[in-house]
C-alpha cells in the first residue's frame, strides 16, 4: 500500500469523521492527524489562561501558543493531544469545551497557526487529516477529499454515547441543540467556514456502519493509487513518474487536460519510433508487478538507513535496515522475501518492506486458521482493559477476559508469558484485527465429558470437584466440565453465615449427589452429608446437667441460641439466664458471637431441641429463703413496680413480694395502690406467705398493726351519731369519711336530698349522721343522714353532736386501751430520705 497519499477528510460536528479517518490510517499504514482535537487544545489553552476569544489580539494567541505549543502523539489504537507537557486528551471533550471550541477555531489568527502545523505535518505524504477546511484549506491538492455527513439526530445520539462510555451524564436533547448551532457557527464564519471542496466525495453514514466507513474509504484510496501508477510516462529514453519537476503535473492529468505525444518529446537523439521500440524491448524484461504483493527479490547493497533490493522491476526498491531482525542481517546476495507498498512513491523510488511482507505471511496462516476452524498456538504479552494480548506468531491479537477459561479468573497478571492454543474467532480486514479464545478448546473437551458424566449421573454418588463461584446462597462446584449448586444449608450441619466461611475458591473437594433433573440438568450437591450427623449419640455426648461451653449465634426476644458443637444448638431462655436480674432482652446479658458456659437442662431428641441455663452455674437465691424471711417477719423493701392489683417490692437483688390491693390498709377502700404508695419508696412490710415452688413471698403493709375492727364493734355500735366529711359524690350515693380513718357509705334512701345529688352535696362537706350498721367481717359502715335529721328541734341536734362528740373521747380512749392508732396510712419514705 502507498504511503504517498494525503487523505483530507471534512465535514460536521460528531459526523463520524475522527474515527474514520483515525481506522483508515492504521489501515494504510498512514500517519493520523485530528485537527478537531488540535482546535480543541487551543481552546483548552483559552480557558486556562481566562482568554476571551472575542476580544483576544493576535499576538496574545502566538504567546501562549508559543509557550504551550500544540502536538499530536500516537499511542497505540488512539492519538493523544498535548498543550505543552500537558496531556489534554480526555480533558478537551468536556462541555466547556465543546460549548467553545467554535468559537475559537473561527478567529483567523488561530486557523492560520493551526493551517502551518496541519501543512507541515503532510510535508511527506501518507497522512490522513480530518477536519472542517482540510480539503478547501490546509491542503487544497490531497490526493483524495471525502465529506462525511450525517443526519443531526444520528450525531447526536453517537456523541451521547461516546460521552456516557466516559461517565457522563448528557442530555441528548441539549446536544441535538448544540450540533445544530456549530453546524450554523462553522458553516457561516467569515475564515475557512464548512463547506466540502469542488472535488470532493460525499459521504452519507447516517446509515453506515464504522467499519463500512473505514472499507470504503480504503477502496477509494486505492482506486486513487492505481489511477497514478497507471499514468507514469515515459520521456526521454527513461521512465519518470507523473509527479516529477520534468513532467506533467498531476493537477493538470486530474483536471482531465488532454496530452499529446508531441508533448512528451525532447531535444534527444532518438526519434519518437526508436523510442518507443526501446520501451518495448524494455518491458519484456520488467516483471509485471501490482501494489500489494509479495515479492522475492536479490539484495545488492546494504546502507547505514536501508537495504536495495532488486525484484526485477524497472527500479531497485529500498527497504528500511530497522525492518530487519538482528539475527538475519541482511547481507548482498541474499534473497529476501517483500511486500510492495508502491511502484514509486513522490521521489519516484520503489518502496518495499519486509516487516509487511513477514506481516502479510503471519497474516495469511492466521485468516487460513480462522477459515478452517484450525488450533493455532501463540504467547499472552500482557494485560489491558477488557483481556490480554496475545502474540500470535508476531501479530498482536486480542483475547477477551471472558474468553480466556470456563472458571472466573482470579488472577490476569499471573497469565502473562504463558503459552496457550487459542481459537480465532473474529477477523476485521480493513482494520487488521484479531480476536482469540482459548475458552472455545476447554468447553469443547469439556463438552464429551459433561455427557458422560450426565448419562451415569444418580443421587448418592460421591465426586471430586473444584469450587467455581462463590455466592451468598451457595456455592457452585465444577465436576469435570458439568457445574453443581452446593447450597448453603447443606455445607455444614452448623449454623452458616457465609459459604465462604467452609471453603475458598478454586478448592478441591469431595461432594456428594443429593439430586439431579435430568430435564433442567440441574445437580444439587451436598458436603455436610458427608459427615456424622451430630445428633447420633447426642444422651451419651451431651448427659442432662453437664456444663458446656458455646457460641451465641442467635439471639430472639425470648431468649439466646448457643452453638455447643458443629450442628448442635441449644436454647437459653430468658428465664434461665439469671436467678436475680428481671431480663427482658437477652442481649442485656450477653452478645452475638461470645463464647458462653451453660448447663444441659434437658433435650428432645425428636424434635432437636436442647434447652440450657446459665444461672444453675450460680447459687439459688431462694434455697435459704425461708430462714432468712421466716413468715411473720418485719422487713424493709423497695416498692419496684405498681399494678391494679398491688405492689411489687424488692426485699434484696432479685427476690420480690407482692403486696396485694387488700393488704395495703385495714380501714381504707383501695380502689388503687398509687393512692398508698409511688413507684421507689422504701416502706416497712410483713411477710405472710412463701411459695418456694412457685418462687413468690405474699406481703403485707396494714398487718404491721392489729385489726382494728373488733374494736370498732364496741364503739361504734349502732344508733351511734358519728360527723361524716362527703369524699367522693356518686350518682345515687355517697362515700364519707369517718374518725379513725373508718370510710363510710351512705345511700341515697339515707340522705336528705334524695334528687340531683351532685348537686346538694360536694367534697369535704361535714354531715351529722347516725350508725345504723358495721359489719366486721365485710369492713363495712353504712351511716344514715335522715335517722339524725329526724329529730325536730335544734337543741336536740346539739344534744346530738354533743354526744357524738362525748362518744368519739371515749371511742379515743378504747382504741388507746387496745393499743390502736388513729393513723390513716402507714409510714412510708422515700429511697432518697432512708438512711436505715
Amino acid at each position: 500500500m502507498s504511503n504517498s497519499l494525503i487523505i483530507a477528510i471534512d465535514g460536521p460536528a460528531a459526523s463520524g469523521k475522527s474515527t474514520t479517518a483515525r481506522l483508515v490510517a492504521k489501515a494504510l499504514g498512514y500517519i493520523y492527524a485530528d485537527t478537531g482535537a488540535m482546535y480543541r487544545a487551543v481552546t483548552w489553552l483559552f480557558i486556562q489562561n481566562g482568554i476571551n476569544p472575542g476580544t483576544v489580539k493576535t499576538d496574545e494567541i502566538l504567546k501562549v501558543l508559543a509557550a504551550h505549543p500544540i502536538r499530536l502523539q500516537p499511542d497505540q489504537d488512539i492519538q493523544r493531544v498535548f498543550a505543552g507537557d500537558t496531556d489534554v486528551t480526555d480533558a478537551i471533550r468536556m462541555p466547556d469545551v465543546t460549548s467553545q471550541v467554535s468559537a475559537v477555531s473561527a478567529i483567523p489568527a488561530v486557523r492560520k497557526e493551526m493551517v502551518r502545523l496541519q501543512q507541515a505535518l503532510g510535508r511527506n505524504g501518507g497522512l490522513v487529516m480530518d477536519g472542517r477546511d482540510i480539503g478547501t484549506v490546509v491542503f487544497p491538492g490531497a490526493d483524495l477529499k471525502i465529506f462525511m455527513v450525517a443526519d443531526p439526530a444520528a450525531r447526536a445520539r453517537r456523541r451521547q454515547k461516546e460521552l456516557e462510555a466516559k461517565g457522563q451524564t448528557v442530555n441528548f436533547e441539549q446536544l441535538l441543540e448544540e450540533i445544530r448551532q456549530r453546524d450554523h457557527s462553522d458553516s457561516t464564519r467569515n475564515d475557512s467556514p464548512l463547506r466540502p471542496a469542488a472535488d470532493a466525495i460525499h459521504l452519507d453514514n447516517s446509515q453506515l456502519s464504522v467499519e463500512e466507513q473505514v472499507e470504503w474509504v480504503v477502496s477509494k484510496a486505492r482506486q486513487v493509487m492505481n489511477t497514478r501508477r497507471e499514468s507514469t510516462v515515459l520521456t526521454g529514453g527513461k521512465l519518470m513518474s507523473n509527479n516529477q519537476k520534468s513532467r506533467i503535473s498531476v493537477s493538470e492529468l486530474e483536471a482531465g487536460a488532454v496530452v499529446s505525444a508531441a508533448d512528451l518529446h525532447d531535444d534527444s537523439d532518438y526519434s519518437f519510433d526508436d523510442l518507443a521500440q526501446l520501451s518495448a524491448l524494455y518491458d519484456q524484461t520488467v516483471t509485471n508487478l501490482k501494489e500489494g504483493q509479495i515479492v522475492k527479490g536479490r539484495v545488492i547493497s546494504v546502507s547505514d538507513r536501508d537495504v536495495r533490493v532488486d525484484i526485477g522491476f524497472k527500479s531497485d526498491g529500498v527497504v528500511p535496515i530497522q525492518e530487519f531482525h538482528p539475527s538475519e542481517s541482511p547481507k548482498i546476495g541474499t534473497e529476501v522475501e517483500v511486500f510492495l507498498e508502491s511502484v514509486e512513491n513522490r521521489e519516484g523510488i520503489l518502496v518495499l518492506s519486509k516487516k509487511r511482507a513477514d506481516f502479510y505471511r503471519i497474516w495469511q496462516k492466521i485468516t487460513n486458521a480462522y477459515e478452517k476452524d484450525e488450533i493455532i498456538r501463540g504467547r499472552i504479552s500482557r494485560r489491558i482493559k477488557g483481556g490480554m494480548v496475545v502474540d500470535l506468531i508476531g501479530v498482536e491479537a486480542f483475547l477477551p477476559g471472558s474468553q480466556i477459561d470456563v472458571r472466573p479468573i482470579r488472577d490476569f497478571d499471573a497469565l502473562v508469558g504463558q503459552e496457550m492454543d487459542f481459537k480465532v474467532v473474529k477477523i476485521n480486514q480493513p482494520t487488521e484485527n484479531v480476536v482469540v479464545s482459548h475458552k472455545v478448546l476447554i468447553e469443547k473437551d469439556l463438552e464429551n465429558q459433561r455427557g458422560a458424566i450426565l448419562q451415569n449421573l444418580e443421587a448418592g454418588q460421591v465426586l471430586e470437584g473444584v469450587v467455581k463461584n462463590i455466592t451468598d446462597f451457595g456455592v457452585f462446584i465444577d465436576l469435570g466440565g458439568v457445574d453443581g449448586l452446593l447450597h448453603i444449608t447443606d455445607l455444614s450441619w452448623g449454623r452458616v453465615n457465609h459459604p465462604s466461611e467452609v471453603v475458598s475458591l478454586d478448592q478441591t473437594l469431595n461432594v456428594v449427589i443429593l439430586d439431579f433433573d435430568k430435564e433442567k440438568k440441574r445437580i444439587s450437591l451436598g458436603l455436610k452429608q458427608l459427615q456424622p450427623h451430630p445428633w447420633e449419640n447426642i444422651d451419651e455426648r451431651f448427659p442432662i446437667g453437664t456444663k458446656v461451653s458455646g457460641k451465641v449465634v442467635s439471639l430472639a426476644d425470648y431468649g439466646a441460641f448457643i452453638e455447643i458443637d458443629k450442628g448442635i444448638e441449644g436454647l437459653i431462655h430468658i428465664s434461665e439466664m439469671s436467678w436475680t436480674q428481671h431480663i427482658k432482652h437477652p442481649s442485656e446479658k450477653i452478645q452475638m458471637g461470645q463464647q458462653v458456659d451453660c448447663v444441659i437442662l434437658s433435650i428432645d431428641k425428636d424434635n432437636k431441641k436442647i434447652s440450657l441455663g446459665m444461672k444453675q452455674l450460680e447459687e439459688d437465691p431462694w434455697e435459704n429463703l425461708l430462714k432468712k424471711y421466716p413468715v411473720d417477719v418485719k422487713t424493709r423493701g423497695t416498692v419496684r413496680n405498681i399494678t391494679n392489683f398491688g405492689v411489687f417490692v424488692e426485699l434484696e437483688p432479685g427476690v420480690d413480694g407482692l403486696v396485694h390491693v387488700s393488704d395495703l390498709s385495714w380501714t381504707k377502700k383501695v380502689r388503687h395502690p398509687g393512692e398508698i404508695v409511688k413507684k421507689g419508696d422504701v416502706i416497712d412490710v410483713t411477710v405472710i406467705g412463701i411459695d418456694s415452688e412457685n418462687r413468690r413471698i405474699s406481703l403485707g403493709m396494714k398487718q404491721l398493726e392489729e385489726n382494728p375492727w373488733e374494736t370498732f364493734e364496741n364503739v361504734f355500735p349502732v344508733g351511734t351519731p358519728v360527723t361524716a366529711k362527703v369524699s367522693k359524690v356518686n350518682d345515687k350515693s355517697l362515700v364519707v369519711a369517718l374518725p379513725y380513718g373508718l370510710e363510710g357509705f351512705i345511700p341515697q334512701s339515707h340522705l336528705v336530698e334524695k334528687n340531683n345529688t351532685s348537686q346538694h352535696y360536694k367534697n369535704d362537706q361535714e354531715l351529722t349522721c347516725v350508725v345504723i350498721e358495721l359489719n366486721t367481717d365485710e369492713r363495712r359502715v353504712i351511716v344514715s343522714e335522715t335517722e339524725a335529721s329526724n329529730l325536730s328541734n335544734k337543741e336536740a341536734m346539739k344534744a346530738i353532736a354533743s354526744a357524738a362528740s362525748a362518744n368519739e373521747t371515749a371511742m379515743a380512749t378504747a382504741l388507746k386501751e387496745a393499743g390502736l392508732t388513729s393513723k390513716k396510712k402507714p409510714a412510708s419514705k422515700k429511697k432518697d430520705d432512708s438512711n436505715d
